[in-house]
């Protein structure tokens, strides 16, 4: 180094043309030794190597994330950084906990925000202000709100998953047709952890013209959830379509109504319905959502016919098969037996 300085010498003597040992000379001088010091001899502080590899890894390589954080760890201890190794701890300890049962996220979300946090270590190391850990969405389940379904049948809550949820970050709204936001009563969204957030969908008042849920952060981040609404044709008590089918499969259109579909008819002449079995339905094939119920149409021993109540969704795709068996017989005169 010190053949360096006295080259760097000579070459500034011979461009500033000052006599050895002038006042300019020394200070060119000095500036250069200042120069040629800091650029061989400062060196990298290993604690921010070792911590801006780790981020780098986290990011690129999420899949690793446990084998990178106690690898990071183990070189902070060897590096005389204890304290900062157990808060590598705490960082590893949590990635374990988000893993549990109400982790939704992938493993790219979980390796960002582990690195954000090293990135938060890191600027305290450095006595500079941490940039914080901001909310982020993940996942929603389920992933539409189906109001076809009744709600005995409809899941209870619409959950949403993330990181660093707080009361104060997310914002619920159902938004109407016309763009207008209601904010839920409160208890109707909950946060049980920082990761999980709890919409009650069974309670909640929907509207006829309720199109989403916006679930949005302070930062802007919105989630939308589409609501599926009950169709306002074609279903059993409903008014006949216009356009397409008239009724859904299973009923027939009467007076502009969909009523439901008979089957069978008046008994023979000297017979009746057998009482009480007299009929049986037996489902065949049905989508998840479709029901069928069946009653005697009168109350009259001598209708043979069966009412069923269908319940299929307006889709091309829901549907549902019965097979229906109806029997009669000739009434047994009074003190005869029976068989």
């Amino acid at each position: 180094m010190c053949e360096s300085i006295i080259s760097a010498s000579l070459h500034l003597r011979r461009i500033l043309h000052t006599p050895s040992g002038s006042p300019l000379q020394w200070c060119a001088i000095l500036f250069v030794c200042i120069l040629v010091i800091c650029l061989a001899g400062c060196p990298i502080d290993p604690v921010v190597q070792s911590i801006n590899s780790a981020v780098t890894s986290l990011q690129t390589q999420s899949a690793d994330w446990q084998a990178t954080l106690q690898s990071l760890q183990t070189q902070l201890v060897a590096e005389g950084q204890s304290t900062l190794a157990n808060e590598v701890q705490s960082v590893l300890n949590r990635g374990i906990a988000t893993t549990g049962v109400e982790f939704r996220c992938d493993i790219k979300f979980l390796g960002d925000e582990l690195a954000q946090a090293l990135q938060n270590i890191l600027a305290s190391y450095q006595h500079k202000t941490p940039p914080g850990q901001p909310p982020h969405f993940c996942n929603v389940d389920p992933s539409a709100v189906d109001l076809r379904l009744s709600p005995d049948r409809r899941p209870a809550t619409l959950n949403i998953y993330g990181f660093n949820f707080t009361a104060t970050a997310v914002n619920v709204a159902v938004v109407d047709q016309n763009g207008s936001r209601s904010t839920p009563a409160s208890g109707m969204f909950s946060l049980p952890t920082e990761f999980l957030g709890t919409f009650n969908i069974v309670n909640y008042p929907f509207t006829a013209t309720s199109s989403y849920v916006s679930f949005m952060l302070l930062g802007g981040e919105e989630r939308r959830v589409d609501i599926i609404q009950k169709p306002d044709c074609g279903g059993i008590g409903q008014k006949c379509c216009q356009t397409g089918p008239a009724c859904d499969a299973g009923a027939g259109c009467l007076m502009n109504v969909c009523e439901d579909r008979t089957y069978g008819g008046l008994c023979q002449s000297g017979f009746q319905r057998d009482e009480p079995a007299g009929s049986q339905m037996t489902i065949r094939d049905r989508c998840d959502v479709c029901t069928a119920t069946p009653s005697w149409n009168t109350s009259s021993s001598n209708d043979c016919t069966l009412k069923v109540h269908f319940y299929t969704p307006s889709d091309c795709f829901k549907g549902i098969h019965v097979d229906i068996k109806i029997w009669e017989s000739k009434p047994i005169p009074q003190g005869c037996p029976s068989y």
